[in-house]
C-alpha cells in the first residue's frame, strides 16, 4: 500500500470540523485557555476515538481549544504537502469521527503553530 499524503488525511480531518462546528455548534466566540488546552490533548492522548457526538459534548473551553487545533493541523498539512503518513493512520477514521492514528499524532506533535495560541509561547 502506498503511502497517505496530506491531502487525503487532511480531508476528513476538514469534513469532521465542518460537520461538527457549523452553526449554532460554532465554538468561535468562547476563549480558551491554557489549562483548557492542555486538559483536551491529555484527553486526545488517552482516547481511542473521538466521535462528534463526544466532541460537542465537550466543555466549551476544551471544544473551542479542538476546533482550534484541528484547524492548525488542516492548514499546516495544507502548507506542507510534502508529508507523507502511513497506509493505515486513517484507519478508524472519517467525517465523524477521529481515530487513533491521528489522535496519535495530534497528541504527540500537539499545536502546529503555537504562535497563534492565545498565551505566550514561552510561558
Amino acid at each position: 500500500m502506498k503511502p497517505l499524503t496530506t491531502t487525503q488525511v487532511a480531508e476528513p480531518m476538514f469534513n469532521f470540523l465542518q460537520l461538527a462546528f457549523a452553526g449554532i455548534n460554532d465554538p468561535a466566540t468562547v476563549a480558551f485557555e491554557r489549562g483548557q488546552a492542555d486538559a483536551l490533548l491529555l484527553r486526545i492522548a488517552s482516547a481511542k476515538t473521538l466521535p462528534i457526538k463526544e466532541a460537542l459534548l465537550l466543555p466549551d473551553g476544551e471544544r473551542r481549544a479542538l476546533k482550534e487545533l484541528l484547524m492548525q493541523y488542516v492548514m499546516f498539512w495544507s502548507m506542507f504537502s510534502d508529508l507523507v503518513f502511513p497506509p493505515d493512520f486513517l484507519n478508524g477514521t472519517d467525517e465523524t469521527r477521529l481515530g487513533s492514528g491521528v489522535l496519535a499524532y495530534v497528541a504527540k506533535h500537539q499545536w502546529p503553530f503555537p504562535q497563534q495560541l492565545p498565551w505566550p509561547v514561552s510561558a
